[in-house]
């Protein structure tokens, strides 16, 4: 069984409905009310959670690779930015 929970965002509830689709077992699709925090709260946690290791990491390796001494920051497109997101989702 397969629980897929989202607000009524329509973009949002046509992914959803298209992995239900596709899915061979039984799904159970719920709405929650379209910005209301407390009804995903587990999941705005995590995201809380996430934001701040990957702040944290960033933060580290900028360091270590002497970016702070210059004022330079890594962008979004540095090459490294991908293995961050990948190393951060590990804790």
């Amino acid at each position: 069984m397969i629980a897929l929970t989202s607000d009524d965002e329509v973009s949002t509830v046509a992914v959803k409905n298209a992995l239900a689709a596709s899915s061979k077992g039984e799904t159970h699709l719920l709405e929650t009310p379209m910005c209301e925090s407390k009804a995903d709260g587990a999941v705005e946690g995590a995201i809380r959670i996430f934001h701040g290791q990957m702040r944290t990491f960033k933060h580290r390796l900028e360091h270590r690779l002497g970016m702070h001494a210059g004022g330079t920051r890594m962008s979004a497109e540095h090459p490294l930015m991908s293995r961050l997101v990948t190393r951060t989702t590990l804790y």
